[in-house]
């Protein structure tokens, strides 16, 4: 069985950003970079008038380091 947990992020902001990355790695610093940005990319994308959809991102993470970020877009077309 596969559990998969879904977060719903209200609020995006450096502060959280912050909180969140205390005590990382370096490895997982640039992708925590990464994070930020394909956040960035995706909201600049789906906060438009017009999107109807959702935004998601996965993060693959082992023994405490990230190893992939993924992220999707699916629009729902009306």
């Amino acid at each position: 069985m596969v559990h998969k947990r879904v977060l719903t992020f209200v609020h995006y902001s450096a502060s959280f950003m912050s909180m969140a990355t205390q005590g990382t790695n370096s490895a997982n610093a640039s992708k925590v970079s990464l994070l930020d940005k394909a956040v960035a990319d995706m909201l600049a994308e789906a906060l438009r008038r017009g999107f109807h959809g959702t935004a998601s991102v996965e993060l693959t993470i082992q023994d405490g380091t990230i190893q992939q970020i993924r992220r999707r877009i699916d629009r729902v077309e009306k």
